[in-house]
């Protein structure tokens, strides 16, 4: 076996590695990001539940208009999907896992062989390991568009829940305007 075979043998095991490590920084990063949309949905929605406590809300129910409720429900569904979406995300937890043990065992094999037939050992033993790496990282590169779909539509929840949020600040000051100053027949 020559050394060239071995050399690329082991530069495509340490891409193989460097893909897992990628996958499962990504990983971490998408936890990461569906823990900061819930955070922020957290308080748009305690902001929510404030308002309904507020003497502008009171003002905005005694004017008779069921507007204000509808673009309220709205943006308390929108918030609580939110924040279930990326709470979803978080908790998968699925990753795979490589058995450190078949790697020990099979190491320990390719040593008590004879000089002549290690190097045939350790190309097929490198080989087996670019698979379990490459095998692994699909599975979490998996994982991850799964976590990134649910963040994603956590997201996009909160933005149209954003997006009600100003309507409803909008419409609320219409009204508050129209009680303070009303229009002159």
């Amino acid at each position: 076996m020559s050394e060239q075979r071995i050399a690329l043998v082991k530069e495509l095991f340490t891409a193989s590695v460097s893909e897992l490590t990628n996958a499962q920084n990504s990983f971490n990063a998408l936890d990461t990001k569906a823990q900061n949309t819930t955070t922020i949905a957290g308080i748009f929605l305690a902001s929510t539940l404030a308002f309904l406590n507020s003497k502008v809300f009171e003002t905005v129910i005694n004017s008779g208009k069921a507007v204000s409720l509808i673009l309220l429900g709205f943006v308390t569904g929108f918030l609580i999907i939110s924040v279930l979406c990326c709470l979803r995300s978080i908790t998968i937890r699925e990753t795979p896992v490589l058995k450190l043990t078949n790697f020990q065992k099979e190491l320990e094999g390719i040593l008590r062989q004879p000089d002549d037939q290690v190097a045939d050992r350790y190309e097929n033993f490198l080989k087996s390991r670019i698979s379990d790496w490459i095998t692994a990282a699909s599975e979490l590169r998996e994982t991850n568009i799964g976590k990134a779909a649910k963040i994603f539509w956590g997201q996009i929840f909160l933005t149209l829940s954003i997006i009600s949020i100003a309507i409803l600040m909008i419409y609320t000051l219409a009204i508050n305007y129209q009680t303070i100053n009303p229009t002159r027949s």
